[in-house]
């Protein structure tokens, strides 16, 4: 007998274009609204992945650098960084500046953090630099605007603990 695997649902037009795969190798059609658990926030992000392409089409767009989360600069956090954090289920409440969180750093802060079982690199060159943010990531406002990004995968996560508080 074929088993069940687990689902969240999430909401329309917040898929990839492409198939998603379940245990199995089963392709599920590609325009479902059911994601196998696990899915959402555990693994690598991938160039088809829905986080990714939020977080850097948003980072980018309000003018920021290194949206390529795998790539960060000057020992900071980037956009595209902590973008990428919320969506492994990182709260700005525990992020943001103001709070004394991840993003409060500096460029004697280093070079690597582990958040969500993650490692992020901040002392690398990223290849998008421009006249705005010619050494890459300028100052904690760009991991500050990250953080209160809402990317596909929190927003699903957000409303699935809805549900189940809700009954």
């Amino acid at each position: 007998p074929a088993q069940t695997a687990q689902t969240t649902q999430v909401p329309d037009g917040m898929l990839s274009e492409g198939p998603l795969m379940e245990e199995g190798g089963q392709a599920q059609p590609t325009q479902t609204t059911q994601v196998p658990d696990g899915m959402l926030s555990e693994g690598p992000l991938t160039e088809e992945d829905p986080d990714e392409q939020f977080c850097s089409s948003q980072c980018r767009s309000a003018g920021y650098c290194c949206n390529d989360y795998r790539v960060g600069s000057s020992q900071m956090v980037s956009c595209a960084q902590a973008c990428t954090m919320r969506a492994r289920g990182s709260r700005y409440e525990d992020m943001g500046t103001d709070r004394n969180g991840i993003c409060k750093r500096d460029g004697q802060s280093g070079c690597r953090l582990e958040v969500n079982g993650q490692s992020y690199s901040f002392c690398q060159r990223c290849s998008d630099l421009q006249a705005s943010c010619p050494h890459g990531v300028q100052s904690s406002d760009a991991c500050d605007f990250g953080a209160r990004l809402n990317p596909p995968s929190a927003t699903a996560m957000a409303r699935a603990g809805s549900r189940l508080l809700l009954g």
